[in-house]
């Protein structure tokens, strides 16, 4: 998931002249390596939302370029994982867990 927080020029140049982004900015996330699998704007801000497929890696990309293009004044990548995937990631937290001390927590 690649979260962009548009700069203010191109918020004004999307009212001047609206248009969906998902046909530009999917373009440059297919040639960084990702599916573009949604495009969402999130009502009442200046941010936008990109559901891709693919590396970390690549989606890194795509944040990197939309802070150099000018267009994005924040970029955020975001990897999803599925519940089902994410249970091993839990049970090794627990392990970690029982050993890990607070700050200002007695040493164990």
């Amino acid at each position: 998931m690649i979260e962009v927080k548009y700069s203010a020029a191109a918020m004004a140049a999307l009212v001047d002249m609206p248009e969906n982004r998902a046909g530009p900015v999917g373009r440059a996330i297919e040639a960084a390596g990702l599916k573009l699998l949604g495009a969402f704007y999130i009502n009442g801000t200046n941010k936008a939302i990109f559901l891709a497929d693919g590396s970390l890696e690549d989606g890194n990309t795509i944040g990197v370029m939309a802070l150099a293009a000018g267009s994005a004044i924040e970029a955020e990548v975001k990897e999803l994982t599925p519940f089902d995937k994410a249970q091993e990631y839990f049970r090794r937290a627990a392990k970690v867990k029982a050993i890990y001390r607070k700050p200002g927590e007695a040493r164990k």
